[in-house]
């Protein structure tokens, strides 16, 4: 007699909790967010309003003015030339290198102290994570409990372009030292706001013309190559329940 084995499997999910899923937290550095108040302050102080009062405050923004042109010439609308002078500054690229990328690896437990400081550090801004996240984040280590976490955290190389553009030349020229300056004389201070010089900086101060808005406009560029650190913390809450469990048997027979 022939006994045949009866196989029986399950499609069977078990679905987390949503109290218990891992939590997310990011830390970021933007050079263009930290570049472009540093830069306004400085021309602010140098007061090139006063020195050139027939062009006024210099557009210093993370928006290219032939973006806005461009706009206006697709919105019909007139070309607003009054907001040059601009400086544009952008994170034209950014990498990492592979043999390190993601090597700085930590672990270890969080109580309601490190949880405080997280929390104060997402209301300035510092870390990246969702209210919702907090409260549980403190919840979980009320009494005195300590939650598990890990953390890698990443360098990357940036080069940051300072575009600048005038219809005057001579105003061209001059902003083009003064952001090579502003660079010299803030290392410090840009390296307080987590972003750290990888060697000097190129530019161009001339050479660089636009005849498509009906006026001649002069430009210039400087380069600069600027390391920022990111990371990526995710924090374990203890799974405490399921929720449910979603029966969707199937069987079979093997021949």
């Amino acid at each position: 007699m022939t006994t045949k084995q009866l196989y029986i499997t399950s499609s069977a999910n078990i679905i987390q909790s949503a109290s218990a899923r891992s939590i997310v937290i990011a830390e970021y550095v933007n050079p263009e967010r930290i570049l472009t108040p540093l830069l306004r302050d400085y021309l602010a102080n140098l007061g090139f309003a006063d020195i050139y009062p027939n062009f006024g405050n210099v557009r210093v923004s993370g928006v290219h003015p032939f973006a806005v042109f461009l706009l206006a010439t697709v919105q019909g609308t007139k070309i607003d030339l009054g907001i040059l002078p601009a400086i544009t500054i952008s994170d034209s690229s950014d990498g990492e290198d592979a043999a390190t990328m993601g090597r700085d690896y930590v672990g270890g437990t969080l109580g309601a102290d490190d949880v405080a400081r997280i929390k104060g550090f997402v209301q300035s801004g510092q870390l990246v994570t969702s209210a919702s996240n907090i409260a549980r984040l403190e919840a979980a280590t009320q009494g005195g409990n300590r939650i598990v976490f890990t953390k890698r955290t990443m360098i990357s190389k940036h080069n940051v372009d300072f575009n600048i553009w005038a219809d005057n030349k001579d105003v061209t020229a001059i902003l083009y030292d003064m952001v090579r300056l502003f660079l010299y004389n803030s290392i410090v201070l840009i390296g307080e706001n987590g972003l750290s010089f990888l060697g000097g900086l190129t530019g161009r101060r001339s050479g660089d013309i636009n005849l498509e808005f009906g006026r001649l406009l002069y430009g210039s560029n400087v380069t600069v190559p600027l390391s920022a650190p990111s990371s990526v913390m995710t924090v374990d809450i203890p799974i405490e329940i399921i929720d449910n469990i979603d029966v969707a048997p199937s069987y079979h027979v093997p021949e």
